[in-house]
């Protein structure tokens, strides 16, 4: 993903929320529930932690984990809880953890590389 674009999303997403949404926001909440960004999947552990803090939750269904969006697209929202793939009160499919998970393995080292480039 090219830094310039990256970047550019990431910063219309802030400077829109007043600082409160945004993949580096997102980032910074992630590393403070125990994240690396080493390029690798999160334990389970910091994914819940991070999606807690962020107002998502995880629920375990008959060994399918299941993201439910605890709010809508509101500014009162939790800081971090924007962007997502996944819209309000839905049940979102396992792929929807997998995309979850790929910003702490894809998106937040993308972002740190961009800062250094």
């Amino acid at each position: 993903f090219p830094c310039t674009e990256l970047q550019t999303i990431d910063q219309l997403w802030i400077d829109a929320s007043q600082g409160r949404f945004g993949f580096s926001i997102q980032k910074d909440i992630y590393l403070q529930s125990g994240g690396a960004l080493d390029g690798q999947r999160p334990s389970t552990e910091v994914l819940q932690e991070f999606n807690r803090r962020v107002g998502w939750y995880v629920e375990i269904n008959r060994m399918v984990e299941v993201i439910r969006m605890q709010e809508g697209f509101s500014i009162e929202a939790p800081v971090g809880h924007l962007p997502t793939s996944c819209w309000h009160g839905d049940n979102c499919s396992p792929f929807a953890w997998v995309i979850h998970s790929s910003l702490c393995d894809c998106i937040f080292p993308r972002l740190e590389a961009c800062k250094t480039s």
